[in-house]
C-alpha cells in the first residue's frame, strides 16, 4: 500500500518490537521480531514492491506490470544468491 516512486523498490526490513493487539495487521518488521522472540535469531528480510499503474478489472497483468514483475523477480533471485540464509543472532 502507499506510493512507490520507483518501478521496483527493494527495502531492507528492520525488526519492529511494538505489536498492536487491536489490529489484524502485522508488518514485515513485526514478523522478523516475532521470529527472533521465538527462535532467538532472525533472518535478513527484504520487502520488494512493484509500482502499480492500472487497477482496472481484467485478466492477467498489464504489459508495464509484467515488465516490473520480471525485474522484481530478478532482484529477488539476486538477493537470494547474495544473502546468507543463516539466522542473524542478536
Amino acid at each position: 500500500m502507499g506510493s512507490v516512486p520507483e518501478d521496483v523498490r527493494v527495502v531492507r526490513v528492520r525488526e519492529e518490537g511494538r505489536f498492536h493487539a487491536v489490529t489484524h495487521h502485522m508488518s514485515p518488521g513485526m514478523i522478523l521480531s516475532l521470529v527472533r522472540k521465538t527462535k532467538n535469531a532472525a533472518p535478513s528480510g527484504y520487502l520488494v514492491s512493484v509500482r502499480g499503474t492500472d487497477f482496472d478489472f481484467g485478466l492477467g497483468l498489464s504489459d508495464p506490470c509484467k515488465l516490473c514483475a520480471n525485474i522484481a523477480i530478478q532482484k529477488i533471485l539476486d538477493l537470494a544468491k547474495d544473502t546468507h540464509w543463516e539466522m542473524q543472532t542478536a
